[in-house]
């Protein structure tokens, strides 16, 4: 997954501000949401972004995996990120 080009965020440890500049919406995330964003900007996969989030919130990975997909799942939807592969075609 890759965060839109048209999309900005403010991380703090209180949470993030995201910003979509092309329809204009803002969107607030938890701390462990602002996590999950950091972690995409970064590049991690999925998995990692998982097993990353289960170690630093000491929360069994079961858990964790169900929060992150569904996250990231509402993130797909706002089109705030997107797959790789749509990342190539649309260049």
């Amino acid at each position: 997954m890759k965060v839109s080009k048209n999309v900005r965020a403010m991380v703090s440890g209180q949470g993030a501000i995201i910003r979509d500049l092309r329809r204009g919406g803002s969107f607030g995330l938890n701390p462990l949401g602002a996590k999950v964003w950091k972690l995409l900007q970064q590049g991690m996969a999925i998995e990692q972004i998982i097993d990353q989030v289960s170690a630093d919130f000491k929360t069994s990975r079961e858990t964790v995996e169900s929060d992150v997909r569904e996250f990231i799942q509402k993130l797909e939807e706002q089109k705030l990120i997107v797959s790789e592969e749509k990342a190539v075609a649309a260049n």
